[in-house]
């Protein structure tokens, strides 16, 4: 824009609770969380902070928007979590929330989930639980050709799409989807 004005005076709205999306630093400290954020920026001064008065989500719940907006702020109640059954393994984990006869049942099945933080962790969930489901198994992948191949008419070696089915970038899941029936996917 050839100013020297922040974003070069073209007007910049950002929307959201701050407060529920912090970056994620991998095995970092409170501190590094808040020095990733947006409010570490150095242009964060410069920017005019508008607050929403009038809530929606909650808007008939006022209580509990007072208690989010309090841990939000820093605040809220300490929680005991002794009550709840602590394991140690993933195999236990999977036979507290899947066991057996739950497994077999897909309408049962429903009714439970595992919140796992990374891919990695939903792969090998999702690979064990499949190995206990009774059914033949298929598979399936993200794409039978490739693109470009395609496109310039070219045939393409097998080795090249099971090279590219192989390979997974980081954070994304993987091109291959193993199912079985009866399975919740």
């Amino acid at each position: 824009m050839r100013v020297d004005t922040l974003f070069g005076g073209k007007i910049l709205i950002l929307s959201g609770d701050f407060r529920q999306t912090c970056p994620i630093i991998r095995k970092g400290t409170k501190a590094q969380v808040i020095n990733a954020s947006i409010r570490s920026l150095p242009f964060w001064n410069d920017l005019k902070i508008y607050h929403l008065t009038v809530p929606h989500h909650n808007a008939q719940d006022p209580q509990v928007l007072q208690w989010v907006d309090a841990i939000g702020d820093g605040a809220g109640p300490e929680i005991s979590l002794l009550m709840l059954r602590l394991v140690n393994d993933m195999r236990d984990v999977l036979e507290f929330v899947f066991p057996p006869h739950i497994l077999q049942d897909p309408l049962q099945c429903l009714r439970q989930s595992i919140l796992a933080p990374t891919h990695r962790q939903v792969d090998l969930y999702n690979s064990t639980l499949l190995k206990q489901i009774h059914g033949e198994q298929c598979t399936y992948m993200a794409a039978n050709c490739l693109k470009e191949v395609t496109t310039a008419s070219l045939t393409s070696p097998d080795s090249v799409l099971d090279y590219a089915a192989k390979q997974t970038p980081p954070g994304l899941p993987p091109h291959t989807l193993h199912i079985k029936v009866n399975g919740i996917y």
